[in-house]
């Protein structure tokens, strides 16, 4: 019998971005605590799935602006990498592109989660952020280390 691979998970992508406020401070979003919603109460990276023929890219820019209230330009977002998980929640396999960019200016709204502010120690040590968030975080970290510029 000759049987052939079928792939019957379902696959969403998102995009997300890291946000460097000031020298070693960073924004993330607290999850709101909803369980309608995959990981509540969990700090993450900003960020959303994309909408139908929408790239990463322009998915990013979209999201800041939608849930910050802040204008990105695509010159100041830079690539850290892809990973793909699986969401308990919704059962389906989640392709996560994530940026990262400094932001170096006043951020005053936040229109979805809660903003936390962390240092590089907190990102690492706390509990509360989510363990994907903390991967893309060390993606970061190494490519720092490669370039100074970035």
């Amino acid at each position: 019998m000759d049987v052939k691979f079928q792939n019957i998970m379902k696959k969403v992508y998102y995009s997300g971005c890291i946000i460097e406020i000031s020298e070693g401070k960073y924004i993330f979003q607290l999850r709101d605590n909803k369980s309608e919603i995959s990981k509540p109460n969990v700090i993450s990276v900003f960020g959303g799935r994309l909408k139908e023929e929408e790239s990463f890219l322009s998915a990013i820019k979209r999201e800041l602006f939608e849930e910050l209230s802040i204008v990105v330009h695509e010159s100041n977002l830079h690539f850290i990498g892809y990973i793909e998980i699986f969401d308990e929640h919704k059962k389906h396999v989640v392709g996560c592109t994530c940026y990262y960019t400094k932001y170096f200016h006043e951020i005053t709204q936040c229109n979805e989660g809660e903003p936390v502010i962390l240092s590089k120690d907190d990102i690492i040590s706390n509990d509360s952020v989510e363990p994907v968030t903390k991967e893309l975080y060390s993606r970061l970290l190494f490519r720092k280390m490669l370039n100074d510029n970035f």
